[in-house]
């Protein structure tokens, strides 16, 4: 248990590092390793967008308009520089990442504890879709930017808090989800007017895509359009979507009284882990964990992960406050109703308040955790190879 006993720079280098090398190890399975296959799938539009700039055509094909400038701008700035694009866009995302880690270790200890900032740590750079915090993606750059958002607002740091949402909300489309979420923990917290300033910055995204589109393209809303070909987005609940997701994950496999049933059993260890001996909870929670894992196939992740972080975000919802809970609870059901289960594990792991939640979890019921991780090493394993072989991961 050394690594429990590292100073908290040296937990996260040690957490960020070993992760790291788990996913180069999955890239080298490749039949030709590159630095070129970050570039995969999304990476391939953010390379465009960093060297050639945004396209878009009214033709109900697949654009760069659809995705938001901040990440490729960076990774542009050190291109200009002199830096090539691969050796930038790796850099720029690990480093944003890493950064991440930082900031939430010290948002969590100080209001949680240690032990939450450890698990929070160790959950979000186990889990298999930190893959796309070291890949040629914008996750690193926003997840960055929310967490210094979100920790900003909960310290009473709105002038800070402002700054970080405007540029989150230039990350990613779902930076939009802050303008609810602050704005519902201003309401909730009795805050002062000037506490909504963060949750208005959120807007600042949409309103310079608008902006940039009617210039460029003569149709405002050109990011929008394309982004509903790229994901089918519309504001309503995507019901056929997820039943056939929950179809896929059960019926077809054959295995959903096996998945009931298992997930019952995590509830009652929950409750009945404080009176199993050491040794009988860590071999329990590893045959439950695999026995969910089995069941569910490659939607393990979201499916359970996902669900029981969401039940705890509301559930721990005093431990976490309700900037993480109001902020969280609303940008799960956003993107459920807006977007499918298509990705919606990678869009849930970068909000990074169902990883704190889940944190919470396993603080106590850390045997749970422990399990968990081995789970997760294996699949981000599987995840990094899968991608580098251009294989549909999320």
């Amino acid at each position: 248990m050394r690594v429990l006993a590292l100073k908290p720079a040296s937990f996260i280098l040690a957490c960020w590092f070993a992760t790291r090398i788990i996913v180069l190890a999955g890239f080298l399975r490749a039949p030709h390793p590159s630095f070129s296959l970050i570039e995969n799938w999304d990476g391939f539009y953010y390379h465009w967008i960093a060297t050639n700039g945004y396209e878009y055509a009214n033709d109900g094909n697949y654009h760069t308009i659809a995705y938001f400038p901040l990440y490729p701008l960076i990774v542009a700035l050190f291109v200009r520089l002199g830096s090539a694009y691969d050796y930038a866009a790796i850099a720029v995302n690990n480093a944003c990442f890493l950064a991440t880690l930082f900031v939430i270790y010290d948002w969590v200890a100080r209001r949680n504890g240690t032990p939450a900032a450890r698990w929070s740590v160790a959950f979000l750079t186990f889990f298999p879709m930190s893959l796309f915090g070291s890949v040629g993606y914008s996750e690193g750059t926003f997840m960055f930017l929310t967490a210094l958002t979100l920790r900003d607002f909960d310290r009473g740091r709105y002038g800070w808090a402002t700054l970080w949402s405007g540029f989150a909300s230039l990350a990613r489309p779902t930076g939009i989800f802050l303008l609810p979420g602050l704005g519902a923990a201003s309401v909730l917290e009795h805050r002062p007017r000037h506490a909504f300033l963060p949750a208005f910055a959120a807007v600042v995204g949409f309103l310079t895509m608008g902006a940039y589109s009617a210039q460029r393209f003569r149709d405002p809303f050109a990011f929008f359009h394309a982004q509903h070909v790229w994901h089918n987005e519309s504001f309503a609940f995507a019901m056929q979507d997820w039943g056939n997701y929950l179809a896929y994950g059960s019926i077809y496999h054959g295995h959903w009284a096996i998945q009931l049933a298992a997930t019952g059993i995590v509830a009652f260890l929950c409750f009945l882990d404080s009176k199993l001996h050491v040794a009988a909870k860590a071999i329990l929670w590893l045959i439950i964990v695999g026995i969910e894992h089995f069941c569910w196939s490659s939607d393990f992740p979201f499916a359970v992960i996902g669900l029981l972080a969401f039940c705890a975000l509301f559930y721990f919802r005093g431990e976490l406050g309700a900037t993480t809970t109001a902020y969280g609870l609303i940008a799960v059901i956003g993107l459920a109703c807006s977007s499918g289960p298509v990705s919606i594990d990678r869009y849930l792991y970068g909000l990074l308040a169902c990883g704190l939640a889940a944190a919470l979890v396993l603080v106590r019921v850390p045997y749970l955790g422990f399990s968990l991780l081995v789970v997760f090493a294996r699949e981000l394993f599987y995840y990094s190879a899968a991608f580098a072989e251009h294989r549909w991961i999320s």
